[in-house]
């Protein structure tokens, strides 16, 4: 099916919003750039928000556009799935304008995108979660994030840069969403993943830039790796978004077949938690189909 959307006047600017978050693989730890793989250079369609410059810009992992660099966050010259998604958004619809808005924090539990209440179920434990990041350098802005931190960053980013194209593509299409690794407990983390797109859905609506006809969000398996050998069974709650009549709008890929990177400093050694640069690229594509097929 084809994809629509809302095309407006200024070539420089987006029309497909693309809001992507989650752990590390969204942030593409442990996958380089490639100076010499055609895929991997910006094309002048695709922009990303730079959120130290607050300015949409050319994407190219090489540099802010595609988040902070910073060691838990996008550093430049590591991979991006949502890049390779826009990649072959633009190759198969000649006025399309992707634009990537990223906030994503390695080894964030799912608390810091979470709005449980004093009383709730999973309240407790997900503080518990949270209070452990206490004075550690996975945040670079706050010595004690709060619950919901990093919804609230993204959420931030997405309406900064949305006030900077026109009215009529004010929508977010597709949230690209990478997360699993760091919540292993099945229950809680099902819970919590239908409690976060909830959350987005919801913002998005009261922001007005929400289209059901238009949205998609798409979560990415872990590695096969980490579910086979290792035994962290996040997919089997991330799976669940495929044919769930709560959720109409939500995906789920499976990627267990691509490869992981090495451990930093090893060629020899296999990182069970992390895609290399060939699995980024073809998550990029799979995102395109399963998106392309959805409305």
């Amino acid at each position: 099916m084809p994809i629509y959307f809302n095309d407006h006047y200024n070539l420089n600017l987006p029309n497909f919003i693309i809001a992507h978050s989650g752990q590390s693989n969204a942030e593409g730890y442990g996958s380089r750039y490639d100076p010499n793989n055609l895929e991997d250079q910006p094309d002048n369609r695709i922009f990303g928000w730079n959120p130290n410059a607050s300015e949409w810009q050319i994407a190219d992992l090489n540099t802010e556009s595609l988040g902070w660099n910073y060691e838990t966050f996008k550093q430049i010259g590591n991979q991006s799935s949502a890049f390779h998604f826009a990649k072959k958004l633009v190759e198969n619809y000649p006025g399309i304008r992707p634009g990537i808005v990223n906030v994503g924090v390695s080894g964030a539990v799912i608390g810091f995108w979470t709005n449980w209440k004093s009383g709730d179920e999973y309240y407790d434990y997900t503080m518990h979660n949270c209070a452990w990041f206490r004075g550690k350098n996975t945040f670079p802005f706050v010595d004690l994030p709060p619950q919901g931190y990093v919804f609230d960053v993204h959420i931030d980013e997405i309406n900064k840069s949305l006030q900077k194209i026109p009215d009529q593509s004010k929508i977010v299409n597709v949230l690209l969403w990478q997360h699993g690794e760091g919540n292993p407990e099945l229950d809680y983390l099902q819970k919590s993943l239908y409690h976060v797109i909830d959350r987005y859905i919801n913002t998005f609506k009261n922001l007005g830039y929400y289209d059901e006809n238009k949205f998609g969000f798409i979560s990415i398996s872990t590695t096969g790796m980490l579910y086979e050998k290792n035994g962290i069974k996040v997919n089997d709650v991330l799976q669940t978004l495929n044919n769930n009549s709560s959720y109409p709008n939500a995906r789920y890929i499976s990627c267990t077949d691509l490869e992981v990177s090495y451990l930093v400093g090893s060629t020899t050694e296999l990182d069970p938690f992390h895609f290399n640069a060939d699995s980024q690229r073809t998550i990029g594509k799979r995102t395109f189909e399963t998106y392309n097929n959805m409305h």
